[in-house]
């Protein structure tokens, strides 16, 4: 396994590449794993039969190589992942959504369909390093209110709770956009560009899930 490691990183150098590097090397994991139980497999085949010693390399065989075979998946996973994050960017994640206050009349934010693109943001209930807490409106809460009554009925009472929000910078891309949200752990972050403009918003969940795909 140490020798998987320092291959890796010579590869890593030599291609430039960690990534492919990391599967290079799993892949050899995996190759060397099958190897380990293919020999004295062979071996009790020759002979025509498995005597106590042969049974007994052919079991720590088989652990040896569980254990390579486990390390090379996981590896690969991780590469997997690795590859993933580099493809991150903040505003490719962000999804555009339109800034309201909790207190806004339900009336004038628009269709169900708008409805679904609201964020509400409460400022007075900001947190330290957050700029406030964020509802999304439930649709089924928001269908049940009459017609005339949506003029009088604020958002946030059919409204709920995303959790506080962090900000990110909108240039953030890959590892460096993982570890700003490391750093700043949120249910969700509003992307500014430069200007202080709002580029969308990213879910914690939403990333996670992506993260996880296989």
């Amino acid at each position: 396994m140490d020798g998987g490691r320092a291959l890796e990183s010579l590869l890593g150098a030599v291609l430039r590449n960690p990534v492919l590097a990391t599967r290079i090397t799993a892949w050899a994991g995996r190759a060397i794993a099958v190897a380990v139980v293919a020999y004295p497999l062979l071996q009790i085949m020759r002979t025509g039969g498995a005597g106590s010693l042969s049974l007994l390399t052919l079991v720590w065989a088989m652990l040896i190589a569980g254990l390579l075979w486990q390390g090379a998946t996981r590896a690969l996973e991780g590469a997997s992942m690795q590859a993933r994050i580099r493809t991150l960017d903040a505003v490719g994640l962000a999804v555009p959504m339109r800034i309201v206050p909790p207190h806004a009349p339900l009336a004038q934010l628009g269709t169900d369909e708008e409805l679904e693109q609201v964020l509400l943001l409460d400022r007075a209930a900001a947190a330290p390093d957050r700029i406030g807490r964020a509802y999304r409106i439930d649709l089924t809460a928001a269908g049940s209110v009459p017609p005339e009554h949506r003029a009088a009925t604020p958002a946030h009472a059919v409204a709920g709770s995303v959790g506080d929000v962090a900000v990110l910078p909108a240039a953030l891309q890959g590892d460096a956009l993982i570890e700003a949200m490391l750093a700043r752990p949120a249910p969700a972050y509003l992307v500014l560009a430069e200007d202080g403009t709002v580029r969308g918003v990213i879910l914690s969940a939403d990333v996670n899930a992506l993260l996880r795909r296989r």
